[in-house]
């Protein structure tokens, strides 16, 4: 038993460093370019663990649809937000959310639109959307930090060809457009940080299918190098890690 809730507690130690809370201003914009009424509701592509649709559903209070295809991820939604009111988790994709037609007043997709098929995606779009069809696409960046960790960071990791190969392509605001078929779209940007300790962030590192075998000599350099910028730039035995999260709001034709 003791096994089984070490490694509930190590994925959830790893599944809440993988990226911080998404900053509750992002539902603040939403809200001040979208009529939000008593009939919204918002649909959540490729929600993940959950954290968009936390953010999404306490901010709107609204109900939110977590649409997600991979189960380990559901599942860890599901029992962190079985106490949301306005949470309601669905096995689905972009391509097939599994939501009944004209369902929803907005689409929100946090970190996962490069994954879509767009044409099918747009097509599943257009039919669970009410009109005005608004889509919103964010996706989080890290951003350079005073301190010098990110620097540090970037250099272990882009020494793997993996990660340089897992490095996805953010959605720029032309190819927003050009999905929405509308050039009308408006955009902000949002911070966000997590504090990060040895023991995540030594797990996070492990656990990225881009870094070394544990046990392997390229593993033990690598984590050797990890512990030394994480000791010279840690305070509180913690690092800061920061992203810029630039969102993208617009109607599809």
């Amino acid at each position: 038993m003791s096994e089984l809730k070490a490694e509930k507690n190590n994925a959830e130690c790893i599944y809440r460093t993988l990226r911080p809370d998404y900053p509750s201003e992002i539902a603040s914009f939403i809200q001040a370019h979208c009529n939000v009424d008593d009939d919204w509701q918002v649909a959540d592509i490729g929600s993940g663990a959950g954290f968009s649709t936390k953010m999404l559903s306490q901010g709107l209070k609204r109900r939110v649809y977590a649409i997600e295809p991979d189960d380990r991820l559901r599942k860890f939604a599901e029992e962190h937000e079985n106490s949301n009111p306005f949470f309601q988790s669905v096995k689905g994709t972009a391509e097939h959310t599994n939501l009944p037609g004209n369902c929803v007043s907005l689409v929100c997709a946090f970190q996962s639109f490069h994954w879509f098929d767009k044409e099918m995606t747009r097509k599943e779009f257009r039919r669970i959307l009410r009109t005005p069809k608004q889509v919103l696409v964010a996706f989080s960046e890290r951003t350079m930090d005073a301190g010098g960790f990110y620097a540090a960071h970037e250099s272990i990791l882009s020494g793997f060809p993996e990660y340089r190969m897992a490095m996805h392509h953010n959605p720029t605001l032309n190819e927003f457009r050009e999905f929405l078929t509308n050039n009308e779209v408006v955009s902000s940007s949002f911070f966000a940080t997590t504090n990060v300790d040895w023991e995540c962030l030594e797990n996070r590192f492990a656990s990225a299918y881009y870094t070394p075998k544990r046990g392997t000599q390229e593993y033990a350099r690598s984590i050797d190098a990890l512990r030394q910028a994480f000791e010279t730039h840690a305070c509180n035995s913690m690092v800061e890690i920061r992203y810029e999260i630039p969102v993208y709001l617009g109607i599809m034709n």
